[in-house]
């Protein structure tokens, strides 16, 4: 009888599509639908993720913290928004399936 071949152990095995859309420059939000599901659970429509360690864990991205508000937005609908002064917005926009919403100064949030 033949020997069967040895299971790939889980390092050698290729990454997740996700860690491969990162890899490749894409910035993804990580376990958007667990914290949709969680939102939902909880009653509550979104969740706002300012500038921070929660943000660069969710997105590999960290963008600066100012006075302004800048947010990431998950819905618990579905989708996700990027609310940041339009000197921000072009690096929001890098995160896959996201609608930016920029602003200035003199128009405000």
């Amino acid at each position: 009888m033949p020997a069967s071949a040895p299971a790939t152990p889980a390092w050698a095995a290729p990454p997740p599509a996700s860690a491969r859309a990162i890899m490749s420059g894409m910035a993804i939000v990580r376990h958007a639908d667990h914290i949709r599901e969680a939102l939902r659970r909880a009653g509550a429509d979104a969740l706002w993720v300012h500038p921070s360690v929660n943000f660069r864990y969710l997105t590999g991205q960290q963008p600066l913290g100012l006075e302004r508000p800048t947010a990431l937005v998950i819905l618990a609908a579905g989708g996700l928004r990027a609310v940041a002064p339009l000197m921000l917005a072009s690096e929001l926009a890098e995160i896959d399936e996201v609608d930016v919403v920029g602003w200035t100064d003199d128009e405000g949030p």
